[in-house]
């Protein structure tokens, strides 16, 4: 019995990972809103805001919540809308990650602008693996930049990421340097999930087979 109760131990952890759940908090934006200085923010999501971007036309980035895919999503807007210019978006330091293990990053999306290449636009989504807060850190990696590709509606990505740390920060970032258009970025769905390796698979299945047999035996 103390055999089987350390083989027992050793596959649940071995299991784990395969049994993990998405480790982003409220990534699909059903767990709630909160307003936040008049802005609304999904909750356990983080806003940022760059400020005056353009001084002929100062202003600020806004938040919405909004219909999603399905239920709610996060909107980060700004532009013509109010006649200003704007750079900001929401973020989450993702807790739980594991380093060296492949996780998969996915997303909904969906944009609007305008397709001018001078207007100084952008829409991204990516990450940080050193689960910094920076927004305009160099180790982020921008898997979405939808900068000048005017209106789109929702899409779906998905890529594989290799945590190197305990954490990843997860980012957006949408703005205009010169609003001649509503520039905005829905976002829904966010999830990071780890991938179990092929070798923890085959052992977890030698080891549930090997209790099948016990347990006929």
């Amino acid at each position: 019995m103390k055999r089987l109760g350390l083989l027992l131990v050793l596959l649940g952890a071995i299991a784990l990972p395969a049994l993990a759940q998405n480790l982003v908090l409220n990534g699909d934006f059903e767990g709630g809103f909160s307003s936040v200085g008049g802005e609304t923010i999904a909750n356990q999501w983080s806003w940022w805001d760059a400020g005056t971007v353009n001084p002929a036309y100062p202003g600020s980035t806004h938040f919405w919540q909004v219909g999603g895919v399905p239920g709610s999503a996060q909107r980060i807007i700004g532009g013509q809308i109010a006649g200003q210019s704007f750079r900001g978006g929401v973020y989450q330091v993702v807790s739980g990650t594991i380093p060296g293990l492949p996780h998969t990053f996915s997303f909904d999306y969906l944009v609007a602008g305008t397709t001018d290449p001078g207007a100084g636009q952008e829409r991204r989504i990516g990450y940080d693996l050193t689960g910094g807060t920076n927004p305009d850190s160099g180790d982020i990696v921008w898997v979405v930049v939808e900068d000048a590709t005017g209106d789109k509606p929702w899409q779906h990505f998905e890529t594989t990421i290799t945590p190197t740390g305990t954490s990843v920060t997860i980012w957006t970032r949408v703005g205009i340097v010169w609003p001649v258009a509503t520039t905005f970025m829905d976002i829904d769905n966010v999830s990071l999930v780890p991938v179990p390796e092929p070798s923890g698979l085959a052992v977890l299945g030698a080891g549930l087979a090997w209790l099948w047999r016990r347990r006929r035996v």
